[in-house]
């Protein structure tokens, strides 16, 4: 029986902890099945899944998951590593163990915090320069216009008093 405070236990709450902001920023409880999950495997009870469920804010919905999730055995927690990977959310279990995949997420050594920090991956570098790229030519475009309808109003105000332009 897990109680609270227990030494056999608390290794997943210090790890809950430890990534509580990356953990309610970056889960997706909401969309992915995780809670249905959750349930199925007998790690959450029908009325823990109401709670979480019942929330409309995703990252509230995260909090509420954690908040059962900490009150729960080491096989319990291991049960919800596993669904984390049910539910394509690898790179949550990744961050949190340091192993993808894993079934004892406890054979895993903390590593220093600078090492964990999350480094932005090479292909997101790449989009969002391509993006800033997008928006620095839409940027151009918009400027180009401006200056070809400021000409067009001022010469077409002289010549009429009732003028379209802005």
């Amino acid at each position: 029986m897990f109680t609270p405070g227990s030494h056999a236990d608390v290794g997943h709450i210090r790890i809950i902890r430890q990534h509580y902001v990356f953990l309610v920023d970056n889960l997706d409880a909401k969309h992915s099945g995780l809670v249905d999950e959750v349930y199925q495997a007998d790690v959450i009870s029908a009325q823990e899944k109401s709670v979480v469920d019942t929330e409309i804010i995703s990252y509230v919905q995260n909090e509420k998951l954690l908040s059962v999730l900490s009150r729960k055995t080491k096989e319990q927690f291991d049960k919800f590593l596993n669904a984390l990977d049910k539910t394509g959310q690898q790179h949550i279990r990744k961050h949190i163990s340091g192993h993808p995949g894993t079934d004892n997420v406890f054979s895993v050594h903390y590593v220093n915090i600078q090492e964990t920090q999350d480094v932005p991956h090479a292909d997101d570098i790449s989009r969002l320069s391509q993006l800033q790229q997008q928006l620095q030519q839409a940027n151009e475009t918009i400027v180009k216009l401006q200056e070809q309808l400021i000409p067009t109003c001022y010469s077409q105000s002289k010549l009429s008093a009732s003028s379209s332009c802005i």
